[in-house]
């Protein structure tokens, strides 16, 4: 894929700055479409695509609003049109995750989102058999998935620009590799702390 990327990097970026609206469409139709059908895979794919297209900043804010648009379709589908045969193949999991939100709400949400430990279309089905409400379930999705989102763009754009083994060492990418790693951890160990105290009180 990177490869792919690499080789058609500059022609798709000349024609974002030349005519920003035909790509920008079919990327973000594409990618509502993939994460409203609750596709595996329909997340780092297209952020490195972004991130080599679009660069990081115009990267990041295209992957967060098509991700929470994504993410609110894919979860209505579910709960309108799914429901039923969700339930009777997943009854056990889905008693566990009802558990969650009775007792930490939104809470429960933001930390899978920001631990990144959970693909993004188990999250959307899972809540939407649950009572959460989408008026909840798209701004908490939104502000759980603006940190990973811009670090997966942002090492998108440093990847696809690998043309020599030397740039493989570049400090940015080295960086961006390391924060992917580290983040996921962070977020463990902030999201416990608050949820402990959440818990106490």
């Amino acid at each position: 894929m990177i490869s792919a990327i690499q080789s058609n990097q500059n022609y798709l970026a000349a024609a974002f700055e030349s005519n920003p609206l035909p790509l920008l469409s079919i990327f973000v139709f594409l990618h509502i479409l993939a994460l409203t059908l609750s596709l595996p895979g329909a997340v780092l794919p297209f952020c490195v695509v972004a991130g080599a297209i679009f660069g990081p900043l115009w990267g990041s804010v295209i992957i967060v609003a098509s991700l929470t648009v994504g993410d609110s379709l894919g979860f209505l589908v579910a709960r309108h049109l799914l429901r039923d045969w969700i339930r009777e193949r997943c009854s056990k999991q889905l008693t566990y995750i009802e558990r969650e939100i009775s007792s930490n709400g939104a809470l429960y949400l933001l930390s899978l989102r920001l631990s990144a430990a959970v693909p993004f279309f188990v999250i959307n089905v899972g809540m939407a058999l649950t009572r959460m409400r989408l008026r909840i379930f798209a701004p908490v999705s939104l502000l759980g998935l603006i940190p990973s989102s811009i670090l997966y763009v942002n090492a998108g754009s440093k990847v696809a620009v690998i043309r020599t083994p030397a740039d493989v060492l570049s400090p940015q990418l080295i960086i961006s590799l390391v924060l992917l790693g580290v983040l996921p951890l962070l977020m463990k160990a902030l999201l416990s702390r608050t949820w402990s105290k959440h818990v106490s009180r």
